[in-house]
């Protein structure tokens, strides 16, 4: 929402100034990509992807563990759903016990039964095998990306989520792009960070309104 907004207002300065409305493209994948500001540039300086933490109690989110990585299943609802879910798994026997039905699950349970029974099930299938089959009976599935991942992903390579930043102090190095993108915008082009000073002029004698000859004076005295 607070990108959206902001390219909004980005679309409304540029119809003020050029007297032309824009449409503003936005895509949720490619805001969450652009939060990881730290954690991508920290995989493409290591080549070490973040880790993640498991909650230790039921939520609406459950992360579970596939053959080939990671998934997160979400709206599991009332026990009619979890029925569902463990008719898939071949674990009818388990519906008896209202604990598997999501009804009074303490972290104990939920960490040494419940999620083992849900992983004895999820660890023999890869996460596009989970993730499919349970997007079937109705619950939300989402494939859980690292930073190698994300970094390897064509679709934010096609919408330009990568750039190369830096500079010739400290290097170039691959970080996220903004997922703003308004219809007839040229692409920004990638400037580096100014040097100490050098932008003195532009700021100054602008907003600052001092005249070049006084910036000169100024420069000549030290003071900038």
């Amino acid at each position: 929402g607070v990108w959206t907004a902001l390219g909004i207002m980005m679309a409304l300065e540029a119809r003020h100034r050029t007297g032309e409305g824009a449409f503003v493209d936005m895509s949720m994948y490619d805001c969450m990509a652009a939060h990881m500001t730290s954690t991508m540039p920290f995989y493409q300086a290591t080549g070490a992807a973040a880790g993640r933490e498991r909650g230790n109690m039921l939520s609406a989110q459950l992360a579970l563990r596939a053959k080939d990585g990671w998934v997160v299943l979400a709206g599991a609802g009332g026990p009619e759903k979890w029925k569902d879910l463990w008719r898939l798994m071949g674990r009818e026997d388990l519906i008896e016990d209202e604990r598997y039905l999501g009804v009074g699950v303490s972290g104990d349970f939920y960490m040494n039964s419940f999620v083992p029974a849900l992983e004895g099930w999820t660890l023999e299938r890869t996460k596009a095998e989970v993730t499919s089959q349970l997007i079937e009976i109705g619950y939300s599935m989402g494939i859980v990306q690292d930073t190698a991942d994300l970094d390897n992903c064509p679709h934010l390579e096609a919408r330009g989520m990568f750039i190369n930043g830096g500079n010739n102090l400290g290097g170039i190095f691959r970080t996220v792009n903004t997922p703003i993108k308004i219809a007839g915008a040229a692409a920004t082009p990638n400037i580096q960070p100014p040097f100490l000073g050098a932008n003195n002029e532009e700021i100054l004698c602008s907003i600052g309104g001092v005249s070049k000859e006084d910036l000169e004076l100024m420069q000549a005295d030290g003071v900038v």
